[in-house]
């Protein structure tokens, strides 16, 4: 950035800090705003938040962002400018107030509408009540070009509360039973049937089925083959026999024949 710009910058910001020596009539045609966004909510204590600043005056070069709060409920971690108005002049706070001055990029026209200006952020300390950060009379909204302040005068900022989250119960220790729960699990236990510690496997009726095939068929087979030597033993026993009284016949008619002839 150039020098002369930034001392240019430095300049409009301290001329137009003079606009809080005029009266409060001289500023009443003002129609720049400034707020705050979130402009309410619930902070629980010890957490964190930031508060974006917003202004919708119009060909706008220079913001000057002043707040006050309340030191014993908010604890000030820091500011920046940013958005619209990245240039900064001025980004400190603690004690209950914050000055924030902050000016467009150098070369930047001015800009009109709503647009950021910054953010600010606090640690909330308190447990409960509430609590409000304002802008305070010191704040300018102006072009670089003129000493004169658009702001409003609108000094509404906005409102907090707080609150102290409840203490988490420890899901890991188990609830205790209601005595007549306790009764009822007593007497359930009491009535219900006995449960063998023994384990028991059951076979799938599938697989009892392919384990019967496998071992009742080759039994049977066996069995079959078995009965059949046994039928044919006694049947080559029989022949044996048949054969014996046939050769001992053979042989008695032969030795008859021989008789004779002799």
């Amino acid at each position: 950035m150039r020098l002369s710009h930034k001392l240019s910058i430095v300049t409009a910001v301290a001329s137009v800090s003079l606009a809080g020596l005029i009266p409060a009539a001289a500023l009443a045609a003002g129609s720049a705003g400034l707020g705050l966004s979130p402009s309410g909510g619930s902070f629980a204590v010890g957490s964190t938040h930031s508060l974006a600043i917003y202004e919708n005056g119009t060909d706008v070069n220079v913001v000057t962002a002043n707040l006050s709060y309340d030191a014993s409920s908010l604890q000030f971690l820091g500011a920046s400018c940013g958005g619209a108005f990245p240039g900064a002049v001025q980004e400190s706070g603690g004690g209950g107030a914050v000055a924030l001055s902050c000016y467009v990029s150098p070369g930047s026209p001015a800009v009109s509408g709503s647009q950021e200006v910054g953010v600010v952020s606090f640690k909330a300390l308190a447990g409960g009540g509430s609590t409000a950060v304002s802008f305070a009379s010191s704040s300018i909204v102006a072009s670089t070009d003129s000493t004169f302040n658009a702001w409003n005068g609108n000094t509404a900022g906005g409102s907090y509360s707080f609150y102290t989250p409840a203490p988490i119960a420890n899901s890991t220790a188990p609830a205790t039973p209601a005595p007549q729960v306790q009764a009822a699990t007593k007497a359930a236990k009491k009535t219900a049937p006995k449960v063998s510690k023994t384990a028991t496997y059951i076979t799938p009726a599938t697989t009892k089925g392919h384990l019967s095939a496998w071992i009742y068929v080759p039994l049977g087979l066996i069995a079959a083959v078995a009965g059949i030597a046994y039928v044919f033993r006694k049947e080559l026993a029989k022949n044996q026999k048949r054969i014996k009284r046939t050769a001992k016949n053979l042989r008695k008619t032969t030795w008859l024949k021989a008789f004779q002839r002799s």
